[in-house]
C-alpha cells in the first residue's frame, strides 16, 4: 500500500510537469489503485458487523470517493495525452 502511494504522488507530481513518464506512471498505477480500492470496498461491504457506526460508513464512503476520483482522473489524463513531453 506505501509504494502504491508513493506511486502515486510521483505520478501525479509527473502530471503536473506534463512529463511523458508521469503519464505512463499514471496509467500502470490507475489499474493497481482500482483493484485495492475496489476489492477493499467490497470486502468492507460484505463483512456483517453489529452497530458498525458512522466510522464504517465513512470508510466505505472515502473508498468510493477513492474509485470514482481515480475513474475520472484517468480519463482526463487519457483526455489530455497529447499534451505531454
Amino acid at each position: 500500500m506505501s509504494a502504491l502511494a508513493v506511486a502515486s504522488v510521483v505520478a501525479g507530481v509527473g502530471l503536473y510537469m506534463l512529463k511523458r513518464w508521469g503519464f505512463w506512471l499514471s496509467i500502470v498505477v490507475f489499474p493497481l489503485l482500482a483493484t485495492v480500492s475496489g476489492s477493499t470496498l467490497l470486502f468492507s461491504m460484505s463483512v456483517p458487523v453489529e452497530n458498525a457506526g458512522l466510522e464504517a460508513t465513512l470508510f466505505d464512503l472515502s473508498l468510493g470517493v477513492i474509485l470514482l476520483f481515480s475513474f475520472v482522473s484517468v480519463l482526463i489524463v487519457l483526455d489530455n495525452r497529447s499534451n505531454f513531453k
